[in-house]
């Protein structure tokens, strides 16, 4: 699992897991939250990988890209409202 951003025309330094709880050719589930300062990617409810915000604020992100070698039977995005407190994000 790779973490990575896209800013000023080229990409950032790679965050690489060294989590991979996933079997080849079996279904899997992941999920990908979101706090003040990081976003959280857990895999078959392991911790994988913890992603540093490199964007600000944390509306700007309008893309989430999805690359992988093999066929995925589904992919689901859901936004759900966060309050940071004290509105800086």
């Amino acid at each position: 699992m790779v973490g990575n951003a896209f800013q000023g025309g080229r990409w950032g330094p790679e965050e690489v897991s060294s989590v991979f709880p996933l079997v080849l050719g079996e279904p899997f589930e992941m999920e990908v939250s979101s706090d003040a300062e990081h976003f959280h990617v857990h895999a078959q409810e392991h911790k994988v990988l913890q992603f540093a915000h490199r964007h600000r604020p944390l509306a700007a992100i309008t893309r989430v890209q999805v690359l992988s070698d093999h066929r995925l039977a589904q992919v689901e995005l859901a936004r759900r409202s966060l309050s940071w407190g004290d509105g800086s994000y």
